[in-house]
Parts: structure tokens; C-alpha cells; sequence
């Protein structure tokens, strides 16, 4: 037996290894929609600052350059490149972003671009530092927020770019909505934060896929699930939290406090920023003053002359002068019936503004230090940088009309004296539907009707001065704030003559609208009321001013002193009557003194029952006797009015919210449950069920009741809110009106028939209301969150 041997077989050759493909880091489409959810988190962010700036320009310009920065971040991300490389990318493309950028590009601003750049930056810090949101929006303006955004941008990339930093992105992206809380009267905007919310879960969804080793790999259906359902809880919660913690629909601080230039500096930039002074309960002396007048003079720095534009601010005059040192104006002197007087002025420190307060018909200006500039068709005048340092004291002397009714009634025969005007003195802003320019008309009426007709344009301007001073409208400086009509325009007009209570610049605004609707020229002057007695005094010799006429018993005067504060801000209209030419009146009750040519009415006519501000008035009935000067008559907010929640309170309330969740829907049906059954007994308890429940309604669908409306009104508003719940309004409203006022009271056939209407009415308010709304009024009412304030009815 032989054994065959057999070699083993030669082990093959090994193959020659191929170099290792790179992996490629991550998928794709992870580095996309991280990239997408960045972009959407920093534009939802930039945007919740509308508001703080008007319009919405200055986010159209933004939205491109900041997709092209994160674009590139996720471009070379997804590449073969160094990921440190992203960043550098991103800062060359915001670069180039800010470079070209089309107001860089004007070459009105002079110089080259990086001359313009600084000059760009400038002018926005100015404009910032000199306004109250909302701020004009201007080139300068338009550039600050696209440099801000491509900053944030490219922190947002830096930080993405480090796998170990990549959930810090959340601090640029909280940069703005909290500078919107803090800017903004209604907060940063929950809808804004909301959309930071969903897209921040969408990029932490997908950003452990942008570093998986397998290309292929993707969150599965079972995050997605939890992803969604995170995002519906953050939903929830950012919604119920919303209604009660501050910096989301309220800002963070208190009503009229808002940051500016310097930190709650007061100043007078027409006219935001006067209603801002008077609300801050600042006394720091502005200025002082010793006068010769026997009554003290109002101190002028700005004239509003164009009242059709859609943001009222003054313009500056194409013909204006410039003048140095000691200047003689002739033209501004009135010699028939008026008295000449000195007052001196003074400021430590520098003031702020460039206008130079001033009397009105000053006509010789002596201690201005340099340069200064003269504005002839409004008499203001304004320093200029140099002269503002330079110049502490100014000695103004101006002429005083010595009028009184009579006299300046008499004044109409020499109406050659006053040259015509320009026509944009007498034009109403554009009312497209005209309902504006009718409720002018109106209020018109009644105040000729009030007054008796009136025969010339002075005793139309006295007649519409007495109606604003009368019982039907009251002085507060938080209302307009709180209702958000502050300011001055037509629509604010419009709403200050529906609610009746406002400040300074609603009375001066709507003084000069109805002027303009009775065919005289207006205008709106800002400035100062004459401010707070010292009790000091000081002997003045005129003998050495020029441009003077002297009187021998006169030569030496006495000037008596007062001080000026933020809270001396004021705005009062000036209307140009035949003869007498621009003369100021004092519309605003409380404020200020009423010329001697106008004075107040002993005696004010009993507050029109046809109107709807009888609520209004009994909710702040006027004082009798008028608020001192320069002090509001609205100091502390009430027990509704406060604003904002300590930090650690509102957190711990987070629970409590959550629970109110689910707890709000049930009371509600509770509390519309028990208003139905006494509804369907009937009577006079049953109307007032249903109009409870209706109320109830009107206000879970962000309609709530108004000071001083009836109940026709109200029911007409909700119809024209809801135009398919027309015909169960239509009801309600009858069987209310017949019960309250006629003593009709419904059976119990009636009662029922109501139930039915509120829920048709209900149904039919849910169904043309957005979705947000819906949740909100099933998971927290507004009715349960305080009574509806009442109607006319006591």
C-alpha cells in the first residue's frame, strides 16, 4: 500500500488592496435640512424684530444672503473638505453679502465704500438712538439689519460646524426675539418663536445623520413620530405660556419704559417718543428758564406741517438760513397788538437735540456760540453740533399777541395781512373707504352743534377746542399704549375719536385733523409746556439788547424762573386764522394753560347720551380740578396693567399651566353649561345669560367687548367679524335689546331658540377662525381669564 504525497496547493496571490474610499461624512439630504431649519430659525428670528422697524422691507432684503451664507456652510460640509473650512466659507460670503449690498452702493452718501459703510452704521446708531420702536425704515437702517443678520449667520456656522458646539447654535438664535421683548410693546411674537421652536427640533432631529458613518442612514419613522409629537407639546406649551409670561405678546418692560440711545434717555423726536417722556415719570431738569411774560411761554422745537403722509415727522425747510452768533429776525416780529418780552434760557447738561427751544415769534436770538441754522416757514431753529457744545445760554426775544376773544374775533377784517398758504396745509391724509374723513365730519358737527354755529374760522377753532376740553373726552397716557393706538396718524385719530381717551398728541393731532375738515390750515407743533415755578427770579436790563424797542419804565425786568422736564413734553396744534396767522391753541385737558384769546369754558356741556363713550367716562371720570403741569394723570398702573412676571415665578407656574390645559376646556363647558339652563327659564335673567354667553364668545375669539359699546354695536362688529353668524347675531341681539331696554323679557320658547343661536354662533366662529385660534379658545379661554369688561348698560 503506497501513500500518495501530495503538495498542498500554493496559496494564491493576494489581490493588490485598493486605497480606501474616503466616506463620504454624512447624508445629504441631513446636511440640507439642518442647513434649511438654521436658515428658518435665524429669518423667524430676525423677523419677530417687525416692529421694532416699520414694514417689512428690510426682512425682504434679508432672506436671500442669509440662505446663501447657511447654503455654503452645508455645501462644504457635505464635501470632501476641511469642516473647518465652513465658517471661513460663510464669512467670505457674508462679506461679499455686506459689500454689494445696493445701500453701499448710493453715491449720495459721498466717498468710497468703506467711507459709506461708516457712514451707514452712523446714521442707523443715530436714528436708533433718537427713536422709539417703531423707527423709520430707512437705507441706513435696511443695512444695520442685514449686518446683524450675517453676523448671527455666520456664529450660527462656527458654532454648527463643531460637532461638540453644534446645540450651542441656540444663543445667536435667541439674540433677536429677545431683543424684540425687549423693544417691542407686544413681545417677540409667539408665532415667531414657534417657528424657532419646530425648526430647532428639525435640526436636532437630523444632525446626528450629518456625522453617521453610514451615508445611507436616516432618522426612521419612530423619531420622526417623536419629533412631531415634540413639536406639537412645544406647540402647546409656547402657546398656553404666551398668555401670561412676558417678552412673548407683551414686552419685558413696563408700559412707556422702552431702551433708546441712552438707556431711558428723555428726549423730543416727534411723536412717539413724547408720549415715551410722559409715561416715564423722569423729573430731571432739561432746561431752565427766567421769563418776562406774565404768562409762560410754550417752548417750540419741531413743526409738523405734512399731515397726508402715512408717518407724520417734521420737514426740514429747503429755504433754510444759516446765521452765526447774534441774529435780528425781522420777519417773525409783530408790532400790531402785541407785547415784547425777554426770556432767558439755559441747560446743564448739553441737551441731546439739535433744536434750540424757542417761544413762538421770536425774533432776536443773542448767545448763540457759532453756526446755527434758521428755518423760516415753521420759525424753528437748530444748532449745530459745534454751537450745541459751545452754547450754554441763549436770550430770546419774542413778541406776545395781547388778545381776547373779541379782539381776535375783530382780527378776520385784516385778513390781507395773511398771505395765502400752501395747499398741503389744508389736505386730509387719504381715506380710501372715507369712513375716516365721515367720523371727522361728525365729531364736526357736534362740536358746532355743542358751541352754537360758528361764524368765522376763529370761532370753528374755539368751538372744536372747547368739544376736545369737554367732559366727552379724558386725558390718560397708558390707554392709548395699552390699545395700541399710540402715535399720531389718521388711523390713531381715527381710534382716539372711537375710545375718547388719549394724551397730548392725540388732542393736538385731532385738533388739527378737524381743523383741516373745516377748511383751515393746521399744523402740530412739539415741544415743551411751559414747565414747573421755581420761585426764583432775576432783574434784567434791556437797554443793551438790539433790535428792541425801549420803554424808559421798563428798561430793567424781572424775569421769573422755571424748569422744564421729559414730563413737560407736549404737542398742541397751530391753526392759521385770517389776520392773526399761525395761532397756538391748547386742546388737551389738564395740560397746559388755554390762551387768553380762547379760554376754557366755565361751564362744559353734559357728557351726549348717543355717544359711546358714557362707559369710558365712568371708568376715569375728569377731575375737577386740572393735573399741575408736566404731571400725568396716570402715574401706576393698575391691578390689569401690570407688566411682567418675575422669572422664577413664572416657571414655577409652568405646571400650573400645563394642568390649566386640561382643566380650561371643562370649566368652560361648565361655565356655558349653567349660563344656558338660566337662559332657557327665560326672563330677565335669561337675557342676561346670553348676553353673558355671548361676550363669553366674542372674547375667546380675540373680539372682546370695548369700553363704551352697546350691545347693537357689538353684535354688528361680530357680524362683520363673522359674516356667516349674521343671522343668529341678528337674534341675540334683538331679544337682548328688547329685554334690557323695553322690559320685554323672552318666555322660555325663547330662552331655548338662544341656546340654539349662541351654539350655531359658536360653531360657526370656530369654523371661520385661523387654527391657532381654535386651540387657543378651546385650551385656554380668554373668558375665563377675567370678566368682559360691561357694556353701556348699568
Amino acid at each position: 500500500m503506497s501513500t500518495a504525497l501530495r503538495e498542498p496547493p500554493a496559496p494564491a496571490a493576494a489581490a493588490p488592496a485598493e486605497p480606501a474610499a474616503m466616506p463620504r461624512p454624512g447624508h445629504p439630504l441631513a446636511h440640507l435640512v439642518t442647513a434649511l431649519c438654521l436658515w428658518a430659525a435665524l429669518l423667524a428670528g430676525m423677523a419677530s424684530l417687525h416692529g421694532v422697524v416699520e414694514g417689512h422691507g428690510w426682512l425682504w432684503n434679508l432672506w436671500f444672503p442669509l440662505l446663501l451664507v447657511h447654503g455654503t456652510g452645508a455645501a462644504v460640509r457635505a464635501s470632501r473638505l476641511p469642516v473647518w473650512l465652513a465658517p471661513l466659507a460663510c464669512l467670505l460670503v457674508a462679506a461679499g453679502c455686506a459689500w454689494f449690498s445696493p445701500a453701499l452702493a448710493d453715491p449720495g452718501l459721498g466717498g468710497g465704500r468703506g467711507q459709506r459703510f461708516g457712514q451707514l452704521v452712523h446714521n442707523a446708531n443715530l436714528e436708533f438712538a433718537t427713536q422709539v420702536p417703531q423707527v423709520a425704515y430707512t437705507a441706513a437702517v435696511d443695512f444695520t439689519f442685514l449686518l446683524l443678520g450675517l453676523v448671527l449667520a455666520v456664529l450660527v456656522e462656527a458654532l454648527t460646524s463643531s460637532r461638540r458646539l453644534a446645540l450651542l447654535v441656540v444663543l445667536p438664535l435667541a439674540f433677536a426675539p429677545v431683543l424684540a421683548s425687549l423693544f417691542k410693546l407686544s413681545g417677540a411674537g409667539t408665532g415667531y418663536l414657534l417657528i424657532q421652536f419646530l425648526a430647532m427640533i428639525g435640526y436636532a432631529t437630523f444632525l446626528p445623520y450629518r456625522y453617521h458613518r453610514r451615508p445611507s442612514a436616516l432618522p426612521g419613522r419612530r423619531q420622526l413620530g417623536f419629533s412631531g409629537l415634540l413639536g406639537l407639546v412645544a406647540a402647546v406649551v409656547l402657546v398656553a405660556s404666551s398668555t401670561w409670561m412676558p417678552g412673548f405678546r407683551q414686552g419685558m418692560f413696563p408700559e412707556g419704559t422702552r431702551p433708546s440711545g441712552e438707556l431711558f434717555a428723555s428726549n423730543i423726536d416727534p411723536l412717539l417718543n413724547l408720549g415715551r417722556d410722559l409715561r416715564s415719570n423722569g423729573n430731571s431738569t432739561l432746561l431752565s428758564y427766567y421769563t418776562s411774560a406774565s404768562a409762560a411761554p410754550y417752548l417750540r422745537t419741531d413743526v409738523i406741517q405734512d399731515l397726508s403722509a402715512a408717518r407724520w415727522e417734521p420737514q426740514r425747510d429747503p429755504q433754510a438760513l444759516a446765521y452765526s452768533g447774534n441774529t435780528v429776525l425781522r420777519d417773525q416780529y409783530m408790532s400790531f397788538g402785541a407785547k415784547q418780552e425777554v426770556t432767558q434760557l439755559s441747560w446743564d447738561p448739553v441737551p441731546r437735540n439739535l433744536q434750540l427751544p424757542l417761544p413762538q415769534n421770536s425774533y432776536l436770538i443773542q448767545g448763540l456760540q457759532g453756526a446755527w441754522r434758521w428755518q423760516p416757514q415753521t420759525a424753528i431753529a437748530s444748532f449745530t453740533r459745534e454751537s450745541r457744545q459751545q452754547t450754554g445760554s441763549v436770550l430770546v426775544t419774542h413778541s406776545v399777541p395781547e388778545l381776547n376773544p373779541e379782539l381776535a374775533r375783530n382780527f378776520a377784517f385784516f385778513e390781507s395781512r395773511t398771505p395765502p398758504l400752501d395747499e398741503q396745509l389744508t389736505r386730509l391724509p387719504e381715506d380710501g373707504g372715507g369712513a375716516v374723513h365721515e367720523l371727522l365730519a361728525q365729531n364736526l358737527r357736534r362740536a358746532f352743534e355743542a358751541n352754537g354755529t360758528p361764524g368765522s374760522d376763529f370761532d370753528k377753532a374755539v368751538a372744536i377746542q372747547n368739544y376736545l376740553r369737554s367732559t366727552r373726552f379724558s386725558y390718560s397716557e397708558q390707554t392709548p399704549l395699552r390699545e395700541g393706538y399710540d402715535g399720531a396718524n389718521m388711523k390713531v385719530v381715527a381710534a382716539f375719536l372711537e375710545r375718547r381717551q388719549g394724551y397730548c398728541v392725540h388732542f393736538a393731532s385731532t385738533m388739527a385733523l378737524l381743523a383741516r375738515q373745516a377748511g383751515i390750515p393746521s399744523r402740530i407743533a412739539v415741544g415743551f409746556a411751559p414747565g414747573e415755578a421755581t420761585g426764583q427770579s432775576i432783574t434784567l436790563d434791556t437797554s443793551s439788547l438790539a433790535g428792541m424797542n425801549q420803554d424808559t419804565d421798563l428798561t430793567e425786568r424781572t424775569l421769573n424762573g422755571y424748569r422744564v422736564s421729559g414730563q413737560d413734553a407736549h404737542a398742541w396744534p397751530e391753526l392759521y386764522l385770517p389776520g392773526l396767522g399761525w395761532t397756538p391753541f391748547e386742546p388737551t385737558p389738564g395740560r397746559g394753560v388755554t390762551p387768553n384769546y380762547a379760554p376754557v369754558r366755565r361751564s362744559e356741556p353734559a357728557p351726549d347720551p348717543t355717544l359711546n363713550d358714557n362707559r369710558a367716562l365712568e371708568e376715569t371720570p375728569p377731575s375737577s380740578t386740572p393735573a399741575p403741569t408736566g404731571q400725568a394723570t396716570e402715574t401706576t398702573p393698575g391691578p390689569g396693567e401690570q407688566r411682567g412676571w418675575p422669572a422664577a415665578t413664572a416657571w414655577l407656574l409652568l405646571p400650573a399651566a400645563a394642568l390649566g390645559l386640561l382643566i380650561a376646556p371643562l370649566l368652560r363647558a361648565s361655565v356655558r353649561r349653567r349660563r344656558l339652563e338660566v337662559a332657557q327659564q327665560g326672563g330677565a335673567a335669561g337675557a342676561g345669560a346670553v348676553w353673558e354667553e355671548l361676550r363669553a364668545l366674542g372674547a375667546d375669539y380675540q373680539q372682546p367687548l370695548r369700553s363704551g359699546e352697546t350691545e347693537a354695536a357689538y353684535c354688528a362688529r361680530l357680524a362683520a367679524q363673522f359674516p356667516a353668524a349674521g343671522p343668529p347675531l341678528a337674534r341675540l341681539d334683538a331679544l337682548i335689546e328688547r329685554s334690557f331696554y323695553a322690559a320685554q323679557h323672552p318666555g322660555a320658547a325663547q330662552g331655548v331658540q338662544a341656546g340654539q343661536d349662541l351654539a350655531v354662533l359658536a360653531q360657526r366662529m370656530r369654523g371661520a377662525s385661523p387654527w391657532g385660534l381654535r386651540l387657543r379658545a378651546l385650551a385656554w379661554p380668554a373668558s375665563l381669564r377675567g370678566t368682559p369688561a360691561p357694556g353701556i348698560r348699568v
